[in-house]
């Protein structure tokens, strides 16, 4: 049985192109939390793929909830290209993203997560201090899970 999944702004958090022909995306979706899809990409045609930092909206399909999605389509709908062009500010995006790569499975409010993310990415994009942008990230990160941390 298939379950189908319909995402909208989901922030591409990682991305492994396996082999010739597949891409794989980790993204975080306030719907759905962390999810990993796969797309079979065309070594013939060229086809957009979402980078680093981009929101994407589409569907996938699993063959069970928690599993690996198929995307089926998917539409870019944000990208952030200004992060890659300072060192530093991608270096200090990276790093955000894969502290949600990483925990992205474990945080059950997914919504907060997401809201922290999109904030953290557009500051860093507008030219904010990635350093302390990201200390801001990591700050309500932990403050959101209940530790005990001050301001």
């Amino acid at each position: 049985m298939k379950h189908s999944f319909e995402f909208e702004n989901a922030i591409v958090v990682g991305r492994d192109m396996r082999g010739e022909s597949s891409v794989y995306i980790s993204v975080l979706s306030r719907e759905h939390g962390l999810m990993q899809m796969m797309k079979k990409v065309s070594v013939k045609t060229t086809s957009l793929l979402p980078d680093l930092f981009d929101d994407i909206s589409g569907s996938a399909d699993a063959q069970t909830p928690q599993g690996l999605k198929i995307r089926r389509d998917f539409e870019i709908s944000k990208r952030r290209t200004e992060i890659g062009k300072s060192y530093e500010a991608f270096n200090h995006a990276a790093l955000i993203a894969s502290v949600v790569a990483v925990n992205g499975r474990n945080i059950e409010d997914c919504a907060r997560l997401e809201f922290n993310l999109r904030h953290a990415l557009d500051a860093i994009a507008k030219d904010a201090p990635p350093e302390i942008v990201r200390f801001k990230f990591m700050y309500l990160l932990a403050r959101g899970e209940g530790y005990p941390v001050k301001e």
